[in-house]
């Protein structure tokens, strides 16, 4: 591989990003909308999208103690399984107009969230270390693409259902199925930078 090239996993983990955050725009985009649709009092219709920041936060500990038993990828692939499920629930909680449903779905994204935010220390640890910078770049530029394209999904399946915007959710059900199977089959084990023995060791830990 050229030294100018960059690892295959840089540009794979940059591409989930993109289609993982769409979750998050999809939220603030929506969650607020449909929050106040069927939230049973005004006050409560933001508490979707605060939910999502409360479940991230407090994700951050267990996806810590995931990886160091299971490893990245794994780990990696199983939060993207995992909001196959979480997006099916929400589209769920929507039609059947389950505001507390609906927040307990967008709470259970905050682990996907959480786990997106170790997307490029993966790919820092993939590449050489003067190209650390450019795959760490590489992969947030992902976030940017997020932000555009996740009010596009939402408005695209804000009608595809009954219920308004419970399109949008099984739209991401569709994104999260095939970005979990696409990443499980080309994400390759994550390659710690460097020679040393304690890094070919965090090697074995962190990407089997």
């Amino acid at each position: 591989m050229s030294k100018t090239t960059l690892h295959q996993n840089v540009w794979v983990l940059a591409g989930a990003q993109s289609l993982v955050m769409c979750v998050n725009s999809v939220i603030v985009f929506a969650g607020g909308l449909v929050g106040a649709e069927l939230a049973p009092s005004n006050e409560l219709s933001t508490l979707p999208v605060a939910s999502t920041v409360v479940g991230t936060a407090l994700s951050t500990l267990p996806l810590g103690l995931l990886m160091q038993r299971l490893g990245r990828k794994r780990t990696f692939t199983l939060s993207l399984f995992f909001s196959v499920l979480v997006a099916a629930l929400a589209s769920t909680a929507i039609s059947g107009s389950s505001f507390y449903l609906f927040t307990f779905a967008t709470f259970l994204f905050g682990f996907t969230s959480a786990t997106v935010m170790q997307f490029r220390f993966a790919a820092m640890e993939s590449v050489q270390s003067d190209q650390i910078p450019k795959a760490a770049s590489t992969v947030l530029l992902g976030g940017i693409v997020a932000a555009f394209l996740g009010p596009e999904v939402a408005l695209a399946g804000k009608g595809l259902l009954a219920a308004s915007y419970s399109g949008s959710f099984a739209l991401q059900w569709l994104r999260s199925s095939s970005n979990s199977i696409s990443n499980s089959v080309l994400l390759t084990k994550v390659s710690r930078r460097g020679t040393s023995k304690s890094a070919v060791s965090s090697n074995v830990n962190c990407s089997s």
